[in-house]
């Protein structure tokens, strides 16, 4: 079974990301909480099962740590019914209840979605306010604002820190493209998903590592920020990967972070912001 992370389009403290998790619990449930990412936390995965096969668009949301699904529940104090809180229970989506665990992708335009309660399509999943945001926020079932950042979000799939021997993409998180070289030697960020786009993990010893292109070259970086790929394997070509809020590949030469541009340029900066954050799921 696949996991992802369920990542809001609002930011928090920074510039960070927020992905829905799970921290509070109380007697048989838990709340939904919105937190800061942690690839290896289970409590942050997600399955998405859906409620029949011949309805993938109707779908469960399984957490991984506690196999409990997402619920909207009324408060009880709120006579109107406006604001509900979500929260994970033991029904699931083929039992008695349902239909108050089951969920659907919206038609909101673009890489972020809205995700509609089964019960009340009005009803989106949201983060609770107005920016800033930060891990303070309750996640609510809220009627539909328009496609504001806090109502809007997207899967990104589960996946554990690059090692040896991996074939990965590395999708850029701001812009959601992907990392590429040509058999030219142009590299270069496109949206495929496909042969050119992906890179082989190589043990560079000390933490470090090459990343090696579809075509056998190497990716590599300068002093002034140019991105190559080459037949090298040496100190230009060595990087280093590691988590932090979301991952970050530095040149292990120059200490310069892989960046991409909206334009689709793909450089190395001293910066550690959006533009610089990347995600490596394994394709193979």
């Amino acid at each position: 079974m696949g996991y992802s992370f369920i990542v809001s389009k609002a930011r928090g403290p920074g510039g960070s990301l927020l992905t829905l998790g799970t921290r509070y619990s109380t007697g048989m449930t838990r709340s939904a909480s919105i937190e800061a990412i942690n690839h290896s936390d289970p409590s942050q995965m997600w399955a998405l099962r859906p409620r029949v096969a011949s309805d993938p668009g109707t779908f469960g949301l399984q957490n991984r740590q506690y196999g409990l699904w997402v619920q909207a529940a009324n408060l009880p104090i709120n006579v109107a019914k406006t604001r509900w809180t979500v929260q994970l229970i033991g029904h699931d989506p083929w039992g008695q209840y349902g239909d108050s665990v089951c969920w659907h992708h919206d038609n909101y335009p673009g890489p972020y979605n809205a995700l509609a309660w089964h019960a009340d399509w009005e009803k989106k999943i949201n983060l609770e306010g107005d920016p800033p945001y930060n891990t303070s926020r309750a996640i609510l079932a809220y009627r539909w604002c328009g496609g504001a950042d806090n109502e809007l979000w997207r899967f990104w799939e589960a996946t554990d820190a690059p090692r040896h021997g991996s074939r990965i993409l590395l999708t850029n998180f701001e812009h959601i493209v992907q990392l590429g070289a040509t058999p030219e030697r142009k590299v270069y960020v496109h949206p495929n998903r496909d042969a050119w786009e992906t890179w082989t993990v190589e043990d560079a010893a000390g933490g470090q590592f090459f990343l090696r292109s579809a075509h056998g070259t190497y990716l590599g970086s300068n002093g002034n920020g140019e991105v190559y790929v080459s037949t090298n394997r040496l100190e230009w070509e060595r990087w280093s990967i590691t988590f932090n809020d979301g991952f970050r590949i530095r040149s292990s030469q120059f200490g310069l972070h892989l960046g991409a541009r909206p334009d689709g340029s793909v450089y190395t900066h001293s910066n550690c912001q959006s533009w610089e954050r990347w995600w490596a799921p394994v394709v193979g």
